[in-house]
């Protein structure tokens, strides 16, 4: 393998382990709020739900299993919507561990789909009208059991979170949706909503803007690789969407924290993402790769802070490692360019960053399938102001 090549790899398994680190740090923040999580699987104080109900291979409206679950979860909601901190910690808890695996009993799809339905239908009332505490248990156990049942019956739910006024309850939302919107999104004809989930996880990051915000919006359109076709056709253009938003930001400063946005540059150059895409959506992805790097190696420049700075230059050098795994990067000279990119540090000066990525643009626009870009743009400092260098570094909200 040549050096270049290597250099390449080195910093794409960098890219993940960033992207890793800050959504296992999302999963602790806790907004000032004491977000719960880690969810055990502790089980209800004088009920269960049996064995056989959850291996059941139905379960139909009316039957003597759907009657079980529904008392179950009625029980438990209705702790939930109580005033005692403990007993609403326990009801929540009991909600989430008939979903567990244990040694003895595997939940089986059918009662999984008519558990999420009907848990769908207990907590609406909540999540629309309960008290702050109660909504962020409810945007908890949505996240908990969506990631679990492999459908798509707790939607309604995760959408109430989202389109709540208060952040720490759309970042619930946030995380209820990145399990539901594979199954979301390849059964749209089916569901038909007016407004699609992965509108609304687009328009709750652009409504807080916050760095947690925005990286699980990054992870909640992150659908596997391996989802169908009419999947990777609507999951594309809205990665794109919300990384063109966060662009548009580098123009004017430095966003919330920008190692968040590595999460786009890696789900949208990935092999099968990157082979899903019309020509058309590979153009738009190589421009929001080379603007990021244009506006983001121009804003370095106003950043007194250095480690706001070195967090930027990080950035830089992960886009740059995208672009280089992509089948159309092996020409000399665009691998010089985006070696000496990825070769960046706090070592170099400002203007110096900043001359070695202004290259990268017309590198990239003499590929031939990429001629119709259009190069960086210089950043408006003007419109408003010097960046801000508090916003560059990794959250580090209270626990």
């Amino acid at each position: 393998m040549n050096q270049p090549r290597a250099c390449g790899v080195e910093l794409r398994l960098a890219m993940i382990s960033s992207i890793a680190a800050l959504r296992a740090r999302s999963l602790r923040i806790g907004f000032g709020l004491g977000l719960l999580c880690a969810l055990a699987g502790s089980m209800a104080l004088g009920q269960e739900i049996s064995p056989g109900t959850r291996t059941a291979p139905a379960i139909a409206a009316g039957s003597q299993g759907a009657q079980e679950v529904d008392a179950y979860i009625r029980a438990n909601v209705e702790k939930l919507n109580g005033e005692d901190p403990d007993a609403q910690r326990t009801a929540r808890d009991a909600l989430v561990s008939p979903m567990l695996q244990s040694p003895a009993v595997t939940p089986l799809p059918p009662f999984m789909d008519y558990y999420a339905a009907a848990m769908n239908r207990e907590l609406l009332p909540l999540a629309r009208k309960g008290d702050l505490r109660t909504r962020i248990n409810v945007g908890i156990i949505t996240a908990r059991v969506a990631e679990r049942v492999n459908n798509w019956r707790l939607r309604e739910t995760a959408v109430v979170l989202l389109d709540d006024k208060l952040e720490p309850i759309a970042y619930w939302g946030l995380k209820a949706a990145k399990p539901l919107m594979e199954p979301v999104m390849r059964n749209a004809g089916v569901i038909a909503d007016t407004v699609p989930l992965w509108d609304r996880v687009i328009a709750t990051v652009k409504r807080f803007g916050s760095g947690p915000v925005v990286n699980e919006g990054y992870a909640a359109l992150s659908v596997p690789q391996n989802a169908p076709r009419e999947v990777l056709a609507l999951a594309i253009p809205a990665m794109q969407e919300l990384l063109n938003w966060r662009v548009e930001q580098y123009r004017r400063g430095v966003p919330p924290e920008p190692i968040a946005d590595n999460g786009a540059a890696l789900f949208l150059s990935s092999g099968a993402i990157w082979r899903a895409q019309s020509q058309q959506e590979q153009l738009k992805t190589i421009q929001l790769f080379s603007d990021l790097i244009g506006y983001g190696a121009q804003q370095q420049q106003l950043l007194s802070d250095r480690d706001a700075r070195d967090y930027l230059i990080r950035v830089l050098k992960y886009f740059a490692s995208a672009v280089q795994v992509l089948p159309f990067s092996k020409t000399p000279a665009l691998q010089q360019v985006l070696t000496d990119v990825q070769k960046l540090g706090m070592s170099m000066a400002p203007a110096q960053v900043a001359a070695l990525c202004a290259q990268l643009g017309p590198a990239l626009k003499n590929v031939p399938q990429f001629q119709a870009m259009e190069l960086p743009k210089p950043i408006l400092t003007g419109a408003s102001g010097p960046a801000d260098t508090r916003s560059t570094r990794p959250a580090t909200l209270p626990e």
